[in-house]
């Protein structure tokens, strides 16, 4: 998978905001129940951030090559099928 350089970043937010739920969660099984509440929601906070950074960094970058033919030919050979089944049926005579 091709990413851009700032796509980076907002994978390294979406795996900090990951850990810090699950660790919230493992924690709200002991004693420090508010700290770890606090934990949860700041690591849901920065999940929602990082998918929304995310999801703004713009589609991937075309693949190249041989890889960019097959993709194209799985494409077509795609829209083909489609526009044979949505084709009605000939007559029968």
């Amino acid at each position: 998978m091709l990413l851009k350089s700032q796509a980076h970043a907002e994978r390294r937010l979406l795996a900090a905001g990951a850990t810090l739920t699950v660790f919230g969660i493992a924690m709200s099984t002991g004693e420090l129940a508010s700290i770890s509440s606090v934990l949860t929601l700041g690591g849901l906070l920065l999940v929602i951030l990082g998918l929304h950074r995310f999801g703004r960094t713009g589609p991937d970058r075309p693949a190249s090559g041989a890889e960019a033919v097959r993709t194209a030919t799985a494409r077509s050979k795609t829209k083909r099928k489609r526009a044979r089944k949505a084709r009605p049926a000939p007559p029968e005579s």
